[in-house]
């Protein structure tokens, strides 16, 4: 539908690896396609940047902290908070810069007015213009952590090939409506799962925009999308798959809901190295 309308693509992607991949960080983002949001695009790009940041000095405090209890409540508390003041004030920065005037308060709708004139200040209703989900997640040696805001998913295959939904659901998302960073009380709105990683890692994790989850009838067809790509890495290769995934997802979005659909992967490489059905 972007593309029909020249509309710009306004998810975003992100993602990090160091200690040749004990640590891997992914984040995507669904910048909202209502009009009023008309720089989400650019609200999306700033919130996977600043989530890969805030991951990767997680990931080195992980290191530190031995108890996972104190790990869990202290990464709940501050990582959302963070995470939503530097978005914030990114916002700000891109608000203050772009030409826009200050909120037509005469319309019944949310809008504002390109002008010359650069506006003098920022109001809580200016966010708006940027809002954005956030779906992310972070492996290490010894810790799996992920972290959202509003629609997307999250898929994991563990080592046994189950195959779960990590973060809680948010009864509050119900059609098109999401909770989002441009909320007053967004660091509320996060949701966590956080668990030491004792045994094999898991073999995929897969975080979508909710282009991809809506382009299906039932979340059972939706899991087969994370065992296909499974098996395309088996079969096929990391080359193959890296080759052949934005033409299979740009033919889903045409034939289905026509939404844009950013997706991210993480997986175990010894996937690479296992035969098809073992």
């Amino acid at each position: 539908m972007h593309k029909n309308k020249g509309l710009p693509n306004q998810d975003a992607f992100a993602s990090k690896i160091f200690e040749r991949g004990k640590h891997v960080m992914v984040a995507v983002a669904d910048g909202h396609g209502d009009p009023k949001c008309f720089r989400s695009e650019v609200g999306s790009r700033i919130a996977v940047k600043i989530a890969i940041d805030l991951l990767e000095e997680v990931s080195k405090y992980s290191l530190k902290s031995s108890n996972l209890s104190i790990l869990k409540g202290n990464l709940e508390s501050s990582f959302s908070e963070q995470l939503h003041s530097l978005w914030k004030k990114e916002v700000e920065k891109s608000f203050l810069t772009a030409g826009f005037s200050r909120l037509r308060v005469t319309r019944p709708e949310i809008s504002f007015d390109l002008h010359s004139e650069k506006p003098r200040c920022i109001s809580e209703d200016s966010y708006l213009a940027y809002g954005t989900t956030l779906v992310s997640a972070l492996v290490t040696r010894n810790l799996l952590m992920f972290a959202q805001i509003g629609d997307g998913d999250i898929l994991v295959i563990s080592s046994d090939g189950e195959i779960y939904s990590p973060v809680p659901d948010d009864e509050r998302l119900l059609g098109n409506a999401t909770t989002s960073l441009c909320s007053p009380e967004a660091s509320k709105d996060f949701r966590f799962f956080i668990e030491r990683l004792s045994g094999k890692p898991p073999l995929l994790i897969m975080l979508s925009t909710d282009g991809l989850s809506n382009s299906f009838a039932s979340e059972e067809e939706f899991k087969e999308i994370a065992k296909t790509l499974l098996d395309i890495l088996n079969t096929q290769g990391m080359e193959y798959l890296k080759n052949n995934i934005g033409c299979f997802m740009n033919d889903l979005s045409s034939d289905r809901v026509g939404d844009d659909i950013t997706i991210g992967i993480i997986f175990n490489e010894e996937v690479l190295h296992r035969k098809s059905g073992h």
